[in-house]
């Protein structure tokens, strides 16, 4: 997503993806710079999919759990 061609494919939203695109840069480079584990591009990318996917169910109505996603469930802490 952050390379030809997929980055400037219409339906990416070029604009939109090259604005997230560089706040994960920052996140990238500031987390690698500070941690012992490093983390990929690639993981934070599908790491910030995976949140705005869970984002975009709550405000459909839709609760996190730890079994995943459920229109009658519960938040459920964890042990």
């Amino acid at each position: 997503m952050r390379l030809s061609p997929q980055k400037d494919w219409p339906a990416n939203e070029p604009v939109q993806l090259g604005r997230i695109v560089a706040v994960l840069e920052l996140v990238y480079k500031e987390f690698n710079a500070r941690s012992l584990k490093k983390v990929s591009m690639a993981e934070l990318i599908v790491l910030g999919g995976g949140c705005v996917g869970v984002d975009q169910a709550e405000r459909n109505g839709k609760e996190w759990n730890a079994w995943g996603l459920s229109p009658l469930s519960r938040v459920v802490p964890m042990p």
